[in-house]
């Protein structure tokens, strides 16, 4: 298992993954929802699937997937990651994705994704970032383009047809956007 660093924000802060049947369970509740699937385009996981899927990302060393917890109650409220190999970019870059479970349009999202793309430029010096982004996930499009991220290419998911974005932001972009944020 990956001992991750806590990276805190103002509203939210990253760190590492509970391992409990608890947390499980509040995770598989997330996915299941109708809101996150519309992000995610999954289908129905149960509570053992969900653990199986936690303790692979755990111990793949090219996944860091960080929980984001709420800085007053300290409770998850979703997952933020990088991670190599998950989908099919034209580059040897790393992809991230964010997931929020509870307490959106607050800002958390934003900040967590801040905090994660601060980490991956600064501590791990990548020097680009991909994601694929569902075309009519508006709110997601948008958090992703005021990060500073670019749309690339328009393109159809393998597994369901729906249109995605694949979007990149370099690090290069990210200083100059981010010129305030300290690593």
């Amino acid at each position: 298992m990956k001992n991750l660093p806590i990276i805190k924000g103002h509203q939210v802060y990253i760190g590492q993954m509970p391992d409990t049947p608890e947390f499980y369970e509040i995770y598989k509740s997330w996915l299941n929802s109708e809101r996150v699937r519309f992000g995610i385009g999954d289908a129905d996981y149960t509570a053992e699937e969900v653990a199986e899927m936690l303790n692979t990302w755990r111990d793949d060393p090219d996944d860091l997937t960080f929980c984001v917890y709420d800085s007053v109650s300290n409770q998850p409220i979703g997952d933020v990651c990088i991670r190599f190999g998950f989908e099919e970019y034209d580059n040897d870059c790393p992809e991230t994705a964010i997931m929020i479970g509870r307490n959106f349009g607050q800002g958390n999202g934003y900040e967590a994704m801040r905090l994660l793309l601060n980490y991956a430029f600064n501590k791990l010096n990548y020097p680009q970032i991909n994601l694929s982004v569902y075309e009519d996930n508006i709110p997601a499009v948008r958090l992703y383009e005021k990060l500073g991220f670019k749309k690339i290419t328009l393109r159809n998911d393998k597994t369901n047809g729906r249109s995605e974005y694949v979007m990149m932001l370099t690090e290069e972009d990210w200083k100059k956007q981010n010129w305030d944020v300290k690593g």
